[in-house]
C-alpha cells in the first residue's frame, strides 16, 4: 500500500494574480508579474520538499482576500468568519497561475497536477493557504 504524502503551508499578504506578458514596441516579451512568483517562491520555499515530487499531485488552494475598508459593520462582521466567498476580482484562475514558480521546486512539472481545488474568502488576514497532496 502506497502512503499518502502532503505538505500544507500558508503565504501571508494579499493574494496576488497574474498579469498577462507584455510586449514592447521593439518586439520584447516581458512578464509583469516576475516579481511577485519571486516573492511567493521565497516566501513558500523554507516548506519545500527535498527534492522536486515526481508522483501525480492534488492541490487545494483557499486565497484569503482582504476585506475592504468601506464594508458596513454587518457585511464586515460576516467576512471575517473567513466563510464568506468572495466574488470580485482578481478571478480564481488568475490566482492559480501565481504558482507557476513552485515549478521545479515543489514539483517536477506542473503536468504532474491532475486535480486542484480552488476558493476564495475573505479575510482579516489575507493570505494564501496551499496543500499539495502525492
Amino acid at each position: 500500500m502506497v502512503t499518502k504524502k502532503e505538505i500544507s503551508f500558508a503565504v501571508r499578504g494579499n493574494p496576488k494574480a497574474q498579469k498577462r506578458h507584455r510586449h514592447t514596441n521593439r518586439g520584447i516579451t516581458y512578464d509583469p508579474s516576475k516579481t511577485d512568483k519571486a516573492d511567493f517562491l521565497v516566501l513558500s520555499h523554507t516548506h519545500a520538499p527535498p527534492e522536486p515530487i515526481k508522483a501525480p499531485i492534488t492541490l487545494d488552494l483557499s486565497f484569503f482576500m482582504p476585506i475592504p475598508k468601506s464594508t458596513s459593520k454587518k457585511m464586515k462582521k460576516a467576512m471575517e468568519s473567513e466563510t464568506f466567498p468572495h466574488t470580485k476580482t482578481p478571478d480564481v484562475d488568475n490566482l492559480y497561475k501565481l504558482l507557476d514558480c513552485l515549478n521545479g521546486v515543489f514539483w517536477q512539472d506542473d503536468k504532474l497536477i491532475y486535480n486542484v481545488s480552488m476558493q476564495k474568502f475573505y479575510s482579516p488576514v489575507p493570505r494564501t493557504e496551499v496543500k499539495v497532496s502525492w
